[in-house]
């Protein structure tokens, strides 16, 4: 859910919380072992940190 949130605040015009949800992703990714949506969040995040 994270990373549709994420999604929709790039949308809104907010950049600095969608990393927040990335990130929030990325952890519980993690912690479950989703090693897809981990890859995915993670590039995500670069790039948007690249935009």
């Amino acid at each position: 859910m994270a990373r549709e949130l994420g999604y929709l605040a790039v949308q809104e015009g907010r950049p600095d919380q969608a990393l927040v949800l990335l990130y929030e992703a990325s952890a519980r990714a993690e912690s479950a072992g989703a090693r897809g949506i981990l890859r995915w969040a993670e590039e995500s995040r670069t790039n948007l940190q690249h935009a």
